[in-house]
């Protein structure tokens, strides 16, 4: 299938390498909130100047890339994915006794070091970095990069900002992700949703997708009062037609989050029902096959400020037309986020108990004890299936890597790392 996008040409490369071949949940700003809100349209993508209209095709799911772009997205990142699904392989065995290494303060941020077997990055909370081998060894890594660090083949670590040069006007703090040919990312900010848990309170207005091979634009605009609440959009095959949709969470003040998924045409193709009111929040999580009998569901954290449920939607069709419906939603109290961080990568998913189906791996609300849920047919949807109780509350992403099959996990919590696996 091939979907037409408004497309601007550039003139020149933008990189070289891209060119081969509620008030409860926190409100930290006194900005008011708006009014009321309206409901997002089918298609709101917007001619950029000097427009060609060019056919070009969707991503189709998992296909390779053709362009030579690896130095600009980096191999290792906190949000796991470069599609931005925090979806790790292999499997955990949540059980083990974690091995605790000392640190001389607090870890922000923890990624896998491609460069070292069994090796780990770990930015800390004073600004400096400092890498831990696979024997526990501490040694210092000089200043952290601004922001979630990414690390490439040779164990290089970086802004993951950097691929923002491909953007005109992205999110200042947007992660970019990718598939195949295509990169896509978070722009156009705005002031108009007064929320600000994320760290600030600007939120993106549109979504835009790049060619990396061609330099061809496309733009998705969200109509106000809506905003993008987060920092990155979930690319996956939600729909079943083997190319990739765009999911990205919509808020506004009269009716707080929703879910909404988009073709690369702009087309509005399916939303979750919002949660109800403003200054509610939801972190999406990952688009995978989760469900009991392995069907493809769009997980997320509700209201991850004020005692989370992790919910499951599936892609329905009715009369109505295709929506996401909630087909589960977990008793016990969740979350995945602390307000005013940049940090929503607090859970991931991967088959932490080795039966081959994906489980996730999210902390209690007080962070103090991380939990395994799988889906299961019987109410509410979820159970457990594993916990790993922490010496302090936890304070980094969840960090993941595999080798031969066996995932190892490492976040930090108090002044120590935790390794598990």
């Amino acid at each position: 299938m091939r979907r037409r996008l408004r497309v601007a040409v550039a003139t020149a490369c933008l990189l070289a390498t891209a060119c081969s071949s509620e008030p409860g949940e926190g409100t930290p700003t006194t900005e008011p909130p708006v009014a009321e809100a309206s409901a997002t349209t089918d298609d709101q993508s917007e001619e950029l100047p000097n427009l060609d209209e060019i056919e070009i095709g969707s991503p189709a799911d998992a296909e390779p890339a053709t362009c030579e772009t690896d130095a600009v997205f980096p191999p290792s990142r906190t949000d796991v994915r470069l599609d931005g699904n925090r979806v790790a392989d292999g499997s955990l065995d949540l059980t083990t006794e974690p091995i605790r290494v000392p640190l001389p303060t607090t870890a922000e941020w923890i990624v896998a070091d491609p460069s070292v077997p069994n090796g780990w990055y770990v930015s800390l909370e004073d600004g400096r970095a400092v890498r831990i081998d696979g024997s526990g060894t501490v040694t210092d890594a000089g200043a952290a990069p601004d922001g979630p660090p990414e690390l490439t083949e040779d164990g290089e670590a970086r802004s993951p900002f950097t691929q923002q040069a491909l953007f005109s006007d992205p999110l200042p703090d947007t992660r970019v992700v990718r598939a195949g040919d295509f990169a896509v990312a978070l722009a156009g900010p705005t002031d108009r949703y007064g929320h600000g848990v994320l760290g600030d309170a600007i939120e993106a207005s549109a979504i835009v997708i790049a060619n990396l091979c061609t330099n061809e634009r496309g733009r998705i605009d969200i109509a106000a009062p809506d905003v993008i609440e987060g920092v990155a959009p979930l690319l996956g095959d939600i729909d079943g037609d083997t190319e990739l949709e765009i999911l990205v969470t919509l808020s506004n003040a009269d009716e707080g989050a929703r879910l909404a998924v988009y073709e690369f045409s702009g087309t509005l193709l399916a939303e979750s029902e919002p949660i109800g009111r403003g200054n509610r929040w939801r972190n999406q999580l990952a688009i995978a096959p989760f469900g009991p009998d392995g069907e493809l569901e769009v997980v997320d954290v509700r209201t991850p400020h004020i005692g989370g449920t992790v919910q499951a939607f599936q892609l329905v069709f009715d009369e109505d037309g295709p929506r996401l419906e909630r087909v589960a939603a977990s008793d016990d109290r969740y979350t995945s986020h602390v307000i005013g961080l940049r940090n929503l990568d607090m859970a991931l998913a991967v088959d932490a108990n080795a039966d081959g189906r994906l489980d996730v791996v999210v902390p209690t609300s007080d962070r103090t004890t991380l939990v395994a849920l799988t889906r299961t047919t019987a109410s509410p949807g979820w159970t457990t299936i594993a916990n790993l109780s922490l010496s302090n509350p936890l304070s980094t992403n969840l960090a993941s890597q595999t080798s031969e099959g066996r995932t190892t996990l490492a976040l930090g919590a108090g002044d120590a790392v935790l390794i598990v696996g």
